[in-house]
């Protein structure tokens, strides 16, 4: 009795240190450790995910970086918090663990750097690839014809295959024809020179840019992360593995002590138990692990027979693992064809026939019980025995709705305006290149209009630009209601818009422009209890297969638009390649880019025309008044008459003004020597100028940077100018001369109004219109009102000055006159700004050969 209770006392006390040995064996949580496998999984899914879109952007498949972005910055955060994760849920994790953290944060690290790389070397390329052809052009056009041109046409066609085909065979030829380039054009001038070195450095750019992206682009620089992520899942799951065996050891132990203390039929039952638990435990970390995965997952038998879903799989899906019992994978999981609208065989056909995995992950949306459509990405695995038969598959399928729904709206947003709805410029250049392209293949013929409204600048600045934006919204719904459901309506300014008629006759689309200008004629815009109006002047041109290119077109259109503007606004203009005025417009909105390029590269160059003494020529001129030319990139100059009526036309005086007064004001302050600094420059304004309420502030502010004495500059103006903006003129002046600037009038006398406003404007000077001086000689009224302008000036104490002196009688009978003061080719001739220090007459017979109004 006493032995069994020993035994008893014992056998408890053994329980005893059991239990407490069984509580410290407890394994690793297995919920924190699927939560490390789970983030391990997403890591491995996106950075394949980032290897497909970068392999995309080598193939030219993806031309931005939106989702390249969107998927380094998610493994970023992922790599970020997987340090902290894993020291929370494994207490003590061995070596082999950090080391695979370590290494793989640092391979996300550098792939990071390498994508950047490739984005700047892509950044570059494009940037050398719209320059390109354009320097080509301007080489080849520079130099006309030789061998030289051949060269640029063979390295211009070798560098664009090579960064089309990326060959190393294309590689050596391009390096080979840039290099035949750059020898041959040493031969050349230096300002052709220099074009080429400039061609040559983008063919470099872009030869070794594309070199580099392919570098950057290799298996080995993309893929740096992979294995990485496979070596940390495989530290994590054998310390995993290694510590819930050793605490299975520890149970083992702690139940063979108690099977040593029990009889035999326990031992045999508790080693039972014991298994059926190993078992239960497996299986329930198995279904842990599947609940756990954040991507729907489905399991079959080797006939497609659903087994198995977890719970994205049944949430998605809507079904449940009762209901889908005995169904085939095709009834349970029905995908389609986003674009074709069409059935699809899922990935698990095609892996039970082939024994392979397989993917797909191309415009495929899944249909869930409830008739739902979801896209996602899917694919499907074998599971096979040990002898390789094949048991069954295990598809995965994720969730991709809103990430595309995300990358459509960026890619609608990038091609059309936010306001509107409408297709932007750039999206409507492309269908219209579209269109020509196929009027070219198929002999159809398209028509495209451009539509500017009038009156629209009224409802902005009586009501402010939300009531413009509003009546834009309004005016483009009333416009779509005339059109076809295949013609385009692109946004391309502020009011400005574009229509593409695609097979469409000149006919019919003439009816269409009267149908679009009757719709505008009756809409009324109510805002703010005001009722308005807006009219439309279309322009338009009908695109065959002869038309050139897309520049062209639009530009035919653009130019047609204007001439219905200048015809009185609210109307059509038809283009037509003959019609001279479309050709004059045509041609000055050409100069417009031109004027636009030289004020912003600085090509344009000051020319001084003195004022000299009719009775002492060779003495120091009076002033000089400062003219413009601009420079070509030939070195040539171009004079003002042929791109100031442009200039004019379309308000670009007002910039080209303040250039010359900015640099009239730098030459004297700056680089005029000191025996010239008694020097006067007389500048030009323009009527829009003087209309220019900020124009004193500017002129002032340029005295004040260069330090230019007031006494130094005269403002010429003409009676037109001054008329058009009176008072804006008697202030301007009244201001200026104020201050100790000079001013002077010019023309005077080409008007009737001429004497009456004298009265108004103080001037110092007095220049007499040039056509009233070439006429002294044979025309008695133009000697008797030159006469009358001399002794106006007299009595008004203001110094008269003759405008195109250009033979000895004239210049003879305005000294018979009295005029002391001329200019023109006989007396001295335009010279650049920087030579004035040369005081030389020019005779008729060096002026020979110049045209007399050139500068004038």
């Amino acid at each position: 009795m006493k032995q069994k209770l020993v035994l008893a006392v014992i056998i408890i006390g053994l329980l005893g240190i059991l239990g407490v040995l069984f509580n410290k064996t407890l394994p690793i949580d297995v919920e924190r450790h699927n939560r490390v496998l789970k983030h391990v999984s997403e890591i491995k899914e996106h950075d394949a995910a980032l290897n497909q879109d970068v392999f995309k952007v080598r193939s030219g498949l993806v031309k931005h970086y939106d989702s390249i972005a969107i998927t380094t910055l998610l493994l970023k955060r992922l790599s970020r918090a997987l340090g902290p994760l894993i020291e929370q849920t494994y207490r003590h994790p061995d070596a082999p663990i950090d080391n695979a953290v370590h290494a793989l944060q640092e391979s996300l690290r550098e792939k990071r750097r390498h994508i950047e790389k490739i984005k700047l070397h892509h950044a570059l390329i494009r940037n050398s690839l719209d320059y390109f052809p354009l320097l080509a052009q301007r080489s080849r056009d520079a130099i006309k014809t030789g061998e030289v041109v051949d060269d640029i046409d063979e390295a211009t066609q070798s560098v664009l295959f090579y960064a089309l085909t990326k060959g190393h065979d294309e590689l050596t030829d391009a390096r080979n024809k840039l290099s035949v380039l750059m020898e041959h054009a040493r031969e050349l001038s230096p300002l052709i020179r220099k074009q080429i070195n400039t061609l040559h450095a983008h063919g470099l750019q872009i030869v070794n840019g594309v070199g580099a992206i392919q570098q950057l682009l290799s298996i080995e620089n993309i893929s740096l992360a992979q294995e990485h992520i496979d070596a940390l899942d495989n530290a994590v799951t054998h310390y995993y593995e290694r510590t819930t065996k050793k605490s299975e050891q520890s149970r083992q132990l702690i139940f063979l002590l108690a099977v040593l203390l029990l009889i035999s039929f326990v031992y045999v039952f508790i080693l039972f138990s014991r298994n059926a638990l190993a078992l239960f435990r497996e299986r329930a970390r198995a279904g842990v692990t599947l609940a756990s995965i954040g991507d729907g997952v489905i399991v079959t038998d080797a006939n497609g027979i659903v087994e198995y879903l977890n719970p994205v799989a049944k949430r998605l899906i809507g079904w449940n693992n009762e209901e889908v019992k005995g169904k085939a994978v095709e009834t349970v999981f029905q995908i389609i064809d986003t674009e074709r609208r069409n059935n699809v065989e899922s990935c698990v056909r095609r892996c039970l026939e082939t024994g392979e995995a397989c993917s797909s992950n191309q415009h495929i949306a899944m249909v869930a019980r409830n008739g739902q459509e979801i896209e996602i990405e899917h694919s499907a695995a074998p599971m096979k025995d040990p002898k390789g038969k094949l048991l069954g598959t295990v598809m995965v399928f994720h969730n991709v709705t809103q990430t595309r729904r995300m990358a459509r709206k960026l890619e609608w947003q990038a091609t059309h305006d936010a306001l509107t709805g409408l297709v932007n410029r750039r999206e409507f250049e492309r269908r219209l290149a579209e269109a020509l392209t196929t009027a070219r293949q198929d002999q159809q013929s398209h028509a495209l209009m451009y539509l500017d409204l009038d009156q629209f600048k009224v409802v902005n600045d009586t009501c402010g630009h939300h009531a413009g934006d509003e009546l834009l919204k309004q005016l483009v719904a009333v416009l779509k209601n005339e059109l076809r459901s295949s013609d385009t309506l692109g946004r391309l300014g502020g009011d400005e818009f574009g229509l593409l008629l695609t097979y469409c006759s000149p006919e019919i689309a003439g009816r269409v422009a009267n149908q679009l200008l009757a719709a505008v004629q009756q809409f009324n815009f109510s805002w703010d209890r005001k009722t308005f109006s807006v009219g439309v002047s279309i322009g338009l041109t009908t695109i065959t297969k002869d038309s050139e290119a897309v520049s062209t077109i639009m530009s035919a259109a653009d130019v047609a638009c204007y001439a219905a503007k200048d015809g009185g606004r609210n109307r059509i203009h038809i283009y037509e390649p003959r019609d001279e005025e479309l050709a004059r417009r045509k041609g000055e909105m050409q100069w417009v880019s031109k004027i636009d390029e030289a004020l912003r590269l600085n090509r344009f160059v000051l020319y001084g025309q003195p004022v000299v003494s009719l009775r002492e020529p060779k003495t120091e001129p009076l002033l000089y008044e400062m003219l413009i030319r601009m420079k070509n990139e030939d070195g040539n100059h171009t004079p003002p008459g042929a791109f100031l009526p442009a200039a004019e036309r379309y308000n670009l005086m007002p910039a080209i003004d303040r250039w010359v007064v900015a640099n009239a004001f730098h030459f004297l302050g700056e680089q005029l020597d000191e025996k010239h600094k008694n020097t006067v420059l007389s500048i030009n304004l323009s009527g829009v100028s003087m209309g220019d309420e900020n124009l004193l502030q500017f002129i002032l502010d340029q005295q004040k940077r260069w330090n230019v004495a007031s006494g130094s500059i005269c403002f010429e103006i003409t009676e037109t100018a001054a008329i058009t903006n009176l008072s804006n003129a008697v202030r301007l002046i009244t201001h200026l001369r104020g201050k100790g600037f000079r001013f002077a009038l010019d023309d005077f006398g080409a008007g009737m109004s001429s004497f009456s406003y004298l009265k108004e404007l103080t001037v110092d000077y007095l220049k007499i219109d040039g056509n009233l001086v070439k006429g002294i000689t044979i025309d008695q009224l133009s000697c008797a009102m030159i006469e009358m302008i001399h002794h106006l000036g007299g009595v008004a104490g203001i110094e008269v000055i003759a405008e195109s002196v250009e033979d000895e009688a004239i210049a003879a009978k305005l000294t018979e006159i009295g005029v002391d003061n001329g200019q023109g080719f006989w007396l001295q001739s335009p010279v650049p700004l920087e030579e004035l220090s040369v005081f030389k007459r020019t005779m008729q017979s060096e002026a020979n050969g110049l045209p007399v109004d050139a500068y004038m």
